[in-house]
């Protein structure tokens, strides 16, 4: 009786229980990113601006650099985009993944004490976890990696393919990110 009871409250303040986890949750992410990047403007940062890449790039283009270097950063940049694509969709995904779960929480906290329902709680409660824990991760990476660009670039001395290499640093975390999502 006492636990249904608990659960009974629980079915009525599952929303707002489940939405001060994922507040939790992007307060974290946020945070970290925040604390490694130093700003919540990242297009202004050195190593993250388009404006820095596309005149290393240009420079880089018009100099006297062979036709198979620049084929090889065109590369590079391609690669670059098409893992920046895919960080946008896995995020666009686990928001709407979120939602969902935070929409069905009150059913999920049912199925908790009725019989022969624990196991679809459990797997609600399971998927909440690994989606909230998506993005303090992901910030992790994404920040920890902008900052060693950003520390790298004041060390390459006017090298300019190690300026553009170090630029293209964070697009590493994104692999890494997949990794995550994945095994998450």
């Amino acid at each position: 009786l006492p636990r249904l009871i608990i659960f009974a409250i629980l079915i009525n303040i599952s929303y707002w229980v489940t939405v001060l986890f994922v507040d939790i949750s992007n307060i974290l992410g946020q945070s970290v990113f925040n604390i490694l990047v130093g700003s919540s403007d990242v297009s202004s940062l050195p190593g993250a601006g388009g404006d820095r890449l596309s005149t290393l790039i240009t420079t880089f283009l018009t100099g006297s650099v062979g036709v198979g270097m620049a084929g090889g950063i065109l590369l590079s940049l391609v690669a670059a985009f098409i893992s920046i694509l895919i960080m946008m969709i896995v995020v666009t995904v686990r928001q709407a993944v979120v939602v969902i779960l935070v929409v069905v929480s009150p059913i999920a906290f049912a199925s908790a004490i009725l019989p022969g329902t624990e196991s679809l709680f459990k797997k609600w409660k399971d998927t909440l976890k690994a989606m909230l824990i998506i993005f303090p991760i992901c910030s992790l990476l994404m920040g920890g990696m902008i900052m060693s660009s950003n520390v790298l670039i004041e060390t390459a001395n006017g090298n300019l393919i190690l300026e553009i290499l170090y630029t293209l640093l964070p697009v590493v975390a994104l692999g890494s990110v997949y990794a995550v999502v994945k095994g998450a």
